[in-house]
């Protein structure tokens, strides 16, 4: 089939005008061009849908994760320096209260 379609492509570049060939030509990138796209289109599709049968994260997705994170990260922050301020403000004096009884001071004087 393949040198039937050669023949006849040989046989009519023989007798083809330069403006037809430049059409055709043109014609040809043309298709070319178009298919292409169309293969593309369809890979890209096929891609996103094995994806997000995969249970791929978006891009939208793991942008909307990421502001979250953030967010969280800010409030844990503020959480804990909170935490320490108040921690610092409520320490307890460092003095030591005894608990033991003081023994009664001894009398001086000598007893006879």
């Amino acid at each position: 089939m393949r040198d039937v379609v050669r023949r006849y492509v040989e046989a009519g570049l023989g007798t083809l005008k330069a403006e037809r060939a430049e059409e055709l030509a043109r014609e040809l990138m043309d298709w070319s061009k178009r298919s292409t796209e169309r293969v593309v289109g369809l890979v890209q599709r096929e891609v996103k849908r094995q994806l997000r049968l995969a249970g791929a994260a978006t891009q939208d997705e793991l942008r909307e994760l990421r502001k979250r994170v953030r967010s969280l990260e800010r409030r844990l922050e503020k959480a804990e320096k909170g935490r320490t301020s108040k921690a610092s403000s409520s320490k307890p004096s460092t003095s030591k209260t005894s608990s033991r009884k003081k023994a009664p001071a001894k009398r001086s004087g000598s007893k006879s």
